[in-house]
């Protein structure tokens, strides 16, 4: 599922924006590979990235795309 999330991203244009936006996390010491490669549940990918409303993109954006991410999961798994 790692591929298909990346191309998710890039098909909504905002693979540098998520990459961007995780990095910003302090307390999170890995880049955009070690996140994906250690996440646990494809349906959190967007999710437990960051904080949302922290990010110039705000809650609404995220939660769009975390929205449209989740359609994409059930597809794959129906």
């Amino acid at each position: 599922m790692k591929e298909e999330f990346i191309a998710f991203l890039e098909k909504h244009g905002v693979l540098e924006k998520f990459k961007t936006d995780l990095q910003k996390v302090p307390s999170r010491e890995a880049n955009f590979d070690v996140y994906i490669n250690h996440s646990l549940d494809d349906y959190d990918y967007i999710n437990r990235a960051f904080t949302w409303y922290e990010t110039p993109e705000k809650h609404r954006f995220w939660s769009n795309l975390h929205m449209l991410w989740h359609k994409e999961v059930n597809k794959k798994n129906n």
